[in-house]
């Protein structure tokens, strides 16, 4: 290869591979190879060059900046009046500054000085007064303290020391007085009490409360202990004494001889012991007696009312079923009430219904349809039933055609069944 300085102008290049502002900017550079060890850095601020020496860790080592040993070399331009600074520790850069000196010998600087802002703690100072001294101030004797002292600022010149003592007048103790109450004073006295002074309490017998007793205020001037206790008076069955939890009274299950109204009493106590179903009868104002349902009341123990809701045919020559309910009843009657308006579709055709009880057939009903016209039919029927589960069915069948029971269609078409048991 031939030298640099044989090279025609043709081959001449940049001696160097890296240009950097300043030394922030070299110094914070990234992204070095091996390759790169050994490669020259130009920093522009102070035209140095440098040589990349390692890059990892980066290391840089000054080859550019053409002095000897003790001298310097700065930027290319620098503020009038400014105080020189090294620039890094090479002892060979150095680099501008904001702080200047005049050529009156006054300093300037936008930064602290050791800290401090020089324009705020400057404005201080010029508040202290002109005529201000350093002398010492004196001190005084302090005074004894009276209760009936006014407090005021003071007009003295002289400075109290920090451990200085004021001497306090204090009184006896006495017997602490039971007062009522709005009574309170602040008092006349000239002593002060200490911090731990003390005062006797007068203290009195607590006395048993009463059943029944008033609430009262009191007058006593004597004043109660905090784990004073009151008797209560003692359980038992006389006057003036507590029902205990356990007294057999509370479960004594008495009988009761009458039955009270709003307005009257009801003698109940000559009433012999009940059966069952039997109800308390009033036989005057004043008197009942136990006696048994009488079965001539009418009573409705319970009532069902079922029908058809959508059109409904049957072709059958046997009775199937039309309507049903299950119901369980007591040892009562049973009222029964079936209505239909229905049609057979074959003119002069019967339409046939029956009433079955748990199976059995007990009342039965036609209707005729002439030209096929809505005709009605009803059966109603009452009997007694035992205590027990009953099913009512209505049944219907057709010699013939179809039968016919159309609400949807044919308002006046319809099929119901109501059921009541009476006691």
């Amino acid at each position: 290869m031939s030298l640099h300085k044989n090279l025609p102008y043709t081959e001449v290049h940049v001696a160097y591979a890296f240009s950097y502002a300043d030394s922030t900017a070299r110094t914070a550079a990234t992204g070095f190879l091996s390759g790169d060890v050994g490669k020259i850095a130009r920093q522009l601020d102070n035209n140095s060059l440098w040589m990349l020496t390692n890059y990892s860790p980066i290391a840089w080592k000054d080859v550019g900046s053409g002095v000897t040993s003790g001298d310097v070399y700065g930027p290319g331009s620098s503020t009038d009046n400014a105080i020189v600074r090294f620039h890094e520790t090479t002892g060979k850069s150095i680099q501008n500054s904001s702080v200047t000196i005049d050529d009156s010998g006054n300093i300037s600087t936008s930064g602290t000085v050791d800290g401090r802002d020089l324009s705020t703690d400057g404005s201080k100072l010029d508040g202290i007064a002109s005529g201000a001294t350093n002398t010492p101030l004196s001190s005084s004797n302090p005074t004894q303290i009276d209760a009936s002292d006014t407090a005021v600022s003071g007009v003295s010149t002289s400075a109290a020391r920090a451990d200085h003592q004021h001497a306090v007048n204090a009184a006896a103790t006495g017997d602490l007085v039971a007062v009522d109450a709005g009574t309170a004073s602040g008092g006349s006295s000239t002593t002060l009490a200490r911090g731990d002074h003390k005062h006797s309490v007068s203290v009195g017998t607590p006395s048993t409360l009463t059943v029944g007793g008033s609430n009262t205020g009191g007058s006593a001037t004597t004043l109660v202990r905090s784990d004073h206790l009151h008797g209560l008076p003692a359980f038992g069955t006389g006057s003036g004494n507590f029902c205990e939890g356990n007294d057999s009274r509370l479960s004594d299950d008495r009988t009761a001889s009458a039955l009270r109204s709003a307005t009257t009493v009801v003698n109940v106590s000559s009433a012999t012991a009940p059966t069952t179903g039997q109800v308390l009868t009033a036989t005057s104002s004043t008197t009942a007696v136990w006696s048994s349902a009488s079965s001539s009341n009418g009573r409705i123990v319970q009532q069902t009312f079922d029908e058809i809701t959508a059109d409904t045919t049957t072709t059958s020559l046997t009775f199937v079923t039309l309507l049903t309910r299950t119901l369980t009843t007591g040892a009562n009657k049973l009222n029964i009430h079936f209505t239909c308006a229905g049609s057979n579709s074959s003119n002069n055709t019967a339409v046939h219904f029956e009433i079955q009880i748990d199976g059995v057939s007990i009342r039965g009903s036609a209707l005729v349809a002439s030209s096929a016209a809505t005709q009605s039919t009803s059966i109603v029927y009452s009997t007694t039933v035992t205590a027990a589960s009953h099913t009512i069915d209505i049944k219907w069948k057709v010699p013939g055609g179809t039968g016919r029971v159309r609400p949807v269609t044919t308002v006046i078409e319809h099929a119901s069944l109501l059921i009541q048991e009476i006691n």
